[in-house]
């Protein structure tokens, strides 16, 4: 795979948890920005350690057309796994309003920051991290774009 985009789910594509009672919710512009990225030759990524939220997100976005692909951070190959999946690093992106911050500026992504969901309390409390971040962007449509620049 040349380029990819992984993003994290809850707080950057939809609001809510699928671990509690209360249904999550997809932000309005999640699809737009999927779509927009499948159309500029990215693979896309959910990234999360829970299979549950994967389907549910899959289920959620309910479009047949995306192709999506589930990524979890936490397992003991994940560095490995990008390695031999990933020919492209340089192009490739991590969306998030904060969470895996850290582990994926370890594997030299283009970052981007939403400032959806925690994306705010990330900003404020990010002191030297602010140097990971490529870009800040109000939501995950803007970042899309982003994404799509390269850069």
């Amino acid at each position: 795979m040349e380029k990819a985009v992984f993003f994290s789910g809850e707080g950057t594509t939809f609001s809510g948890s699928v671990r509690t009672p209360a249904r999550p919710e997809l932000y309005p512009e999640t699809l737009p920005a999927l779509r927009l990225l499948a159309r500029r030759g990215f693979g896309l990524f959910l990234v999360t350690p829970e299979l549950r939220e994967y389907r549910w997100f899959k289920s959620a976005l309910n479009d047949r057309t995306l192709s999506l692909g589930h990524f979890d951070p936490e397992r003991p190959d994940a560095a490995g796994w990008l390695k031999n999946h990933l020919s492209g690093g340089r192009e490739s992106c991590y969306i998030t309003d904060g969470r895996y911050l850290k582990t994926f500026a370890g594997w030299n992504f283009k970052i981007v920051l939403v400032l959806s969901g925690c994306g705010m309390d990330t900003l404020v409390s990010a002191g030297n991290d602010l140097k990971l971040l490529a870009d800040v962007c109000r939501d995950i449509y803007a970042a899309a774009f982003s994404a799509a620049a390269g850069g």
